[in-house]
């Protein structure tokens, strides 16, 4: 198979300080042997063939990082080999080596697929700079390949915090979505993490490795939004001294996320519009379109079905953004997701303050079930950030709450967890600590009441005669209690009751 190249056909030099396995292909032994003291000098490790089926064995045998190969083999060509390679290796480095005056081949090799070309006679300098240049953009490309792996892991369905019934049925329509060309309306209150979905959904799509661009219509007035989305011209408006691509341009082959979409003007409208509907763009200023192969998706706080329905917002675009509709639920109507969005915070923000807080105490958790959350995961977020600041032990207590959760500011109303009388159920006083009982008989008192007179045993011992009393039925047990199922179960975990 090597006949041609004896005593210098596949040679490995080993003890490279490089690591960088290069694999050079020239019919002339003359080439082969610059090939070879020049890149030796620098410490890679060269093999070499004569003809385009040797290299194939080899690359097929050996860990190859770079191809160097000549235009012109005896059996196919440089061009060629590259496309069986490629084919087989689509990460494969390869430079195209050419003859004089070849420009426009080598020119040709690269739109197939080459990292870099050299042509000969070439010197020392202008192949070393080509090797280097190319195992540096290969460093580059392996590091942007982790970064998007590392992100793809970040925002994966499965690490988005919510187990509850709600969020589990948003993140199976998501992951059904996330594949496919559909543009997505995300719909939720401010908080509710509509920008991590739609990353979760860009990173589980089959454009993960193209951008994901970020736009929030809300912070910009109608005419920066327009360039911005869109770019301009040069000469466009006072300022546009030189022309600019749009963030739809920026973003293409990938995913515009389009924030508070609720938010933009009616000639925005218009021209996003036209985006959806044509695939195309018209910088400002310009009288030429571009074409753009961007996913968008959309999210917003407002109900876009209401501003149809009051004429201030298009109809024919909402049915285009709207393609998909997630819809994600405000945190007071999941607060069972509490528990673990808590742990979840107490770690993120331990690390980041250098703390070690360990948990939230029975009281102080308590009170997070039962508030109102107007703002949300991000409120609740914000909330376990200033205790973990703030605490000097490692619990977060009842006074590292904000005053107005402590004082029932925004607390969810007594209405939404009223509970059945005593008797209802069937209660025998009897059966209770006295502690507990006493809490239990004073009409609108709660778990966390009885949790601040009554010690740790006699609460457990509450919960576990509620389970008792109710047959295990953990939504009756709750209404006992007075507290959210959310806040059974979390006290079910701390005193590891058996569920």
């Amino acid at each position: 198979m090597h006949d041609k190249t004896s005593d210098i056909d596949l040679v490995d030099k080993t003890g490279s300080n490089h690591g960088i396995k290069i694999l050079v292909v020239d019919d002339e032994s003359h080439w082969l042997k610059t090939f070879h003291r020049i890149l030796e000098s620098e410490k890679y490790s060269i093999l070499s063939a004569q003809d385009s089926t040797s290299a194939l064995a080899i690359v097929e045998s050996g860990d190859i990082d770079l191809i160097i190969a000549d235009l012109t083999l005896p059996d196919i060509d440089g061009i060629d080999l590259m496309r069986q390679v490629k084919h087989i290796y689509p990460d494969m480095d390869y430079i195209i080596v050419t003859g004089h005056g070849s420009i426009k081949t080598a020119v040709t090799a690269i739109k197939e697929g080459a990292d870099d070309y050299i042509t000969k006679p070439f010197d020392r300098e202008q192949l070393l700079l080509s090797v280097d240049r190319t195992i540096e953009h290969r460093r580059l490309k392996k590091q942007l390949k982790n970064l998007q792996e590392q992100l793809s892991d970040r925002f994966g369905m499965e690490n988005i915090v919510g187990r509850s019934k709600a969020m589990i049925k948003l993140f199976r329509t998501a992951r059904k979505v996330a594949d496919s060309e559909a543009t997505i309306l995300i719909q939720g209150e401010s908080g509710t993490g509509k920008e991590l979905l739609a990353k979760a959904i860009h990173y589980n799509s089959r454009r993960r490795e193209k951008p994901l661009v970020t736009v929030d219509c809300a912070s910009l007035p109608p005419h920066l939004l327009q360039s911005e989305l869109f770019g301009h011209v040069k000469g466009a408006f006072t300022g546009a001294v030189s022309s600019r691509r749009g963030l739809f341009e920026e973003s293409r082959d990938g995913t515009i996320f389009l924030d508070e979409i609720g938010d933009i003007s009616p000639s925005m409208q218009l021209s996003l519009l036209r985006v959806l509907q044509e695939g195309e763009i018209r910088p400002v200023g310009s009288d030429k379109v571009a074409k753009v192969n961007t996913r968008v998706i959309a999210a917003t706080n407002k109900p876009l079905q209401e501003a149809v329905a009051a004429g201030e917002f298009r109809r024919d675009l909402y049915y285009r953004l709207a393609v998909i509709t997630l819809k994600i639920p405000p945190l007071r109507e999941r607060i069972e997701d509490i528990p673990e969005l808590g742990q979840f915070f107490l770690e993120k923000y331990n690390e980041r303050n250098k703390k070690a807080v360990k948990s939230i105490s029975p009281s102080a958790m308590n009170h997070l079930l039962s508030y109102r959350w107007e703002g949300n995961v991000r409120e609740l977020e914000n909330v376990i950030e200033r205790a973990i600041v703030l605490a000097e032990g490692d619990i977060i207590t009842l006074d590292l709450l904000p005053a107005e959760m402590i004082s029932g500011a925004g607390g969810i109303h007594s209405e939404e967890y009223s509970a059945p009388q005593n008797n209802d159920i069937g209660i025998d006083s009897a059966d209770f600590s006295d502690d507990a009982v006493s809490a239990l008989k004073k009409e609108g008192r709660s778990l966390w009441e009885i949790s601040q007179q009554a010690s740790s045993e006699s609460e457990k011992g509450a919960i576990e005669e509620a389970l008792r009393k109710t047959a295990g039925n953990k939504s009756r047990a709750a209404k006992l209690l007075k507290i959210s199922r959310g806040a059974l179960y979390q006290k079910l975990r701390e005193y590891q009751i058996d569920m």
